[in-house]
């Protein structure tokens, strides 16, 4: 078994359905312009696949699609957590052999650098504290209904 990694162009299409659900969009004369630079481009995916011989020749065969991440913001600390978060796990269920899911993980981060554990779980306590706060601001100024309490009445 060995990854591959695969690019994906997204589309200008693409671009305006998403930019339109995130009300991101800038309006000119009945015409939406694209998102800005740096939210176009190309997205990375990586499948595990396995080669097999059928009739002689040689052929891929996809054993699981591991992760995605955008190809313009591959240094980013927050991202390079997430992917790893999503890809253990993954590998985790493959029951693969030690010296083989070594070799998996040491491609992946040939492309994706792993973050430090002490390093991610920073990341992790920070990000929780923010969305913690956000949710806060958001219930005070009435965007965000209170929640309910458990026991009910």
């Amino acid at each position: 078994m060995f990854v591959r990694w695969k690019r994906r162009e997204t589309s200008a299409h693409a671009h305006e359905i998403y930019s339109r659900a995130r009300r991101t969009y800038v309006s000119y004369g009945g015409r939406y312009a694209a998102k800005p630079k740096d939210m176009r481009g190309a997205t990375l995916y990586v499948v595990l696949v396995q080669s097999t011989r059928m009739n002689g020749k040689p052929r891929q065969k996809v054993i699981k699609h591991l992760g995605s991440v955008p190809e313009n913001k591959l240094d980013k600390l927050w991202l390079r957590v997430s992917f790893w978060d999503k890809v253990r796990p993954q590998l985790d269920a493959l029951r693969l052999m030690p010296d083989e899911r070594a070799k998996i993980e040491q491609q992946l981060a040939a492309r994706i650098q792993p973050v430090p554990e002490a390093e991610a779980e920073a990341h992790r306590q920070e990000s929780e504290k923010f969305w913690k706060a956000t949710i806060e601001i958001g219930r005070a100024i009435g965007v965000l209904k209170p929640r309910r309490s458990a026991q009910r009445v």
